[in-house]
């Protein structure tokens, strides 16, 4: 068994990376050395797991060919420019062989099962990322790759009980962008009970992130879009005709893996 040995990292230096993460969506044409991309997913696996069923499995993605068609299927331009991706999937199907190997049935309910294997999953592809970030690479979080999962499950031949939740464009950066935005830390953070927000604090929440996006550039730059603002994204990407195309796709999806 090898056993992946980190160098120490002074807690700045841990600090600095996690606060300096921002998505590049536009990288040099160079492949990423794969010996670093193994070792983000051993770093990956020491994320916390509920009662150490690691219920999740990252798919590398290096193949030009497969690359480009899974660009197509999720609708990711960003991924078109990526020299390599990594697809994290929730997997109960491996948990339910080892339960089988143990004289013992898997008895997680389909919601439940799908729930903590989301988690696991989430947990140790934050730890992927840092990982990948520390080494000096680029990352775009692709959130279509749930969004259109039931168009990638073939492509990516995944078994019963499994399902691609997310996915991260990886390559050398080849543009600088400024760290975007985030609304204020009150607006998240409670104490002890949940403190709905007033009005006027989402408001300034709406103002503050569309300001700061527009002296960016940012929608301009990557969408193409012009007097185009944060608000505006808030309601094409969740409400709408967009939203119910994409619970659609996930339903399907769903209906596929875990008969729900």
């Amino acid at each position: 068994m090898t056993i992946f040995v980190v160098s120490p990292m002074k807690t700045d230096d841990i600090i600095k990376v996690m606060n300096e993460h921002r998505s590049i969506r536009f990288f040099k044409p160079i492949q990423p050395d794969l010996q670093i991309i193994h070792n983000a997913i051993k770093i990956a696996q020491r994320a916390p797991t509920a009662c150490s069923g690691q219920m999740y499995s990252f798919i590398i993605i290096n193949d030009s060919k497969i690359l480009l068609e899974l660009s197509e299927r999720v609708k990711s331009s960003v991924l078109k420019r990526a020299p390599l991706a990594i697809i994290g999937c929730a997997d109960v199907y491996r948990l339910k062989e080892l339960v089988s190997l143990a004289d013992e049935t898997l008895t997680m309910e389909p919601y439940t099962a799908l729930l903590q294997a989301t988690i696991d999953t989430s947990l140790a592809f934050q730890n992927l990322n840092l990982y990948l970030e520390a080494q000096g690479l680029g990352t775009c979080f692709i959130g279509s790759i749930l969004s259109y999962s039931d168009e990638i499950i073939d492509l990516l031949k995944l078994p019963p009980l499994t399902l691609p939740i997310a996915g991260l464009a990886i390559g050398y950066p080849d543009e600088n962008p400024p760290k975007r935005p985030r609304i204020a830390t009150e607006l998240i953070m409670h104490h002890n009970f949940y403190s709905q927000p007033t009005k006027a604090a989402l408001i300034d929440a709406i103002t503050y992130m569309s300001t700061l996006l527009e002296q960016e550039g940012y929608y301009k730059k990557y969408a193409n879009k012009e007097n185009y603002t944060w608000k505006d994204h808030l309601k094409s990407k969740f409400g709408g005709k967009w939203m119910k195309n994409i619970e659609t796709h996930l339903k399907k999806s769903l209906q596929m893996q875990f008969k729900l």
